[in-house]
């Protein structure tokens, strides 16, 4: 049932931006005039409060640390019974992260506010800014991972609000071949529900150019199956040329026994994985087939290792047996409607008596 949108339903998330000293914490404070947003707290890191203190009812927490901070903020979430009565909380924003980072004494703790202000800067309106934070972070590890959460979070949203340009200049830069492809995938399948098959085929295109430059392997070869199994649906024809690349992907990927030496047991049967199951074939070969059985079928006995070739020719077949069900439906269907059709021309067997009766 619908409900009168009021505080207690609802939980803000807000940003204000603004140069130092344009009123952003005063602004921020007046939640505390309101019964449903009071009381107030603020995360205090810099002594920046003189311009509330007057007030006289604004609490405060003192933060001087990364570490302080993360406690503060585990305490509020695990619903401390000292944080638990405030309604609002107000935090650093990334111009004092930023600060701090500057200022900090040990390397980790400059990379651990510069995370913090990257992820801040992220859920802004300034995504650029959070990716010239990133390259700031001087540990590699952390700076990849970041990059990779922050570039997935910006495309996303920009992919949302129907900024294609925006999420392809984000996601060609995510350094994970999967989760890179992934959003490729996200911003083609957006554009082919807008019917753009154009700009879709460009944007998988290029996906597929940046990902064959990369080193052979699982990664790879899982890449160009996720870009194959999306441009089925915007050109066949290119859709066997991505998929011919990703054979030769899966032939040049080096396969495991993830359980090596300790084979699972299930009712009597003994399963070893060989790591066939990191492919799924289904997203490409299994359209492909519907367009052109024999040539899916090749493509997938071209694949060397016998167990994942194996797999590939069972997505193959699963196409055209899809294919025959969903014909065998239509039939049904139309054979259907022509019974309900001539049901209604033919004449009733009293109306045929009552017909024979009349004179001519």
């Amino acid at each position: 049932m619908p409900t009168i949108v009021s505080a207690r339903n609802r939980r803000l998330k807000c940003m204000p931006f603004g140069e130092p000293g344009s009123g952003k914490t005063t602004w921020a404070c007046g939640a505390q005039d309101h019964p449903d947003m009071s009381p107030v707290l603020v995360i205090d890191s810099d002594d920046g409060l003189l311009s509330v203190a007057a007030r006289g009812d604004i609490a405060a927490e003192e933060c001087r640390t990364i570490a302080q901070y993360e406690v503060i903020l585990g305490k509020i979430a695990s619903g401390d019974p000292v944080f638990k009565e405030f309604k609002t909380i107000i935090t650093d924003s990334g111009s004092d992260l930023l600060t701090k980072a500057e200022g900090a004494k040990t390397p980790k703790e400059r990379d651990q506010f510069y995370v913090s202000a990257a992820l801040k800067a992220s859920q802004g309106d300034d995504p650029e800014q959070a990716m010239s934070i990133i390259q700031k972070v001087s540990n590699p590890q952390m700076q990849e991972s970041l990059g990779t959460v922050i570039r997935m979070q910006v495309a996303m949203r920009a992919i949302s609000k129907d900024d294609f340009d925006m999420g392809y200049r984000v996601a060609k830069d995510i350094p994970n071949l999967s989760q890179r492809s992934m959003v490729f995938g996200m911003l083609a399948n957006k554009l082919v529900e807008k019917k753009d098959m154009v700009r879709a085929r460009e944007f998988l295109s290029d996906a597929e150019t940046s990902v064959l430059k990369a080193i052979d392997g699982t990664d790879k070869a899982n890449a160009l199956l996720q870009i194959a199994s999306i441009m089925v649906r915007v050109d066949a024809i290119r859709a066997f040329d991505t998929m011919r690349s990703a054979v030769d992907a899966v032939n040049h990927s080096t396969f495991t026994d993830p359980n090596a030496g300790n084979p699972t047991n299930n009712g009597g049967l003994t399963f070893v994985s060989f790591g066939t199951n990191t492919f799924n074939f289904d997203g490409a070969l299994t359209p492909l087939a519907r367009n052109d059985f024999q040539k899916s079928l090749l493509l997938a006995q071209a694949i060397e290792m016998k167990e994942a070739s194996t797999l590939a020719q069972i997505s193959v077949c699963r196409g055209v047996l899809v294919k025959s069900a969903e014909q065998n439906a239509s039939e049904k269907a139309d054979k259907e409607e022509k019974e309900k059709k001539d049901e209604t021309v033919k004449p009733k067997p009293d109306e045929k008596k009552e017909a024979l009766k009349k004179p001519f």
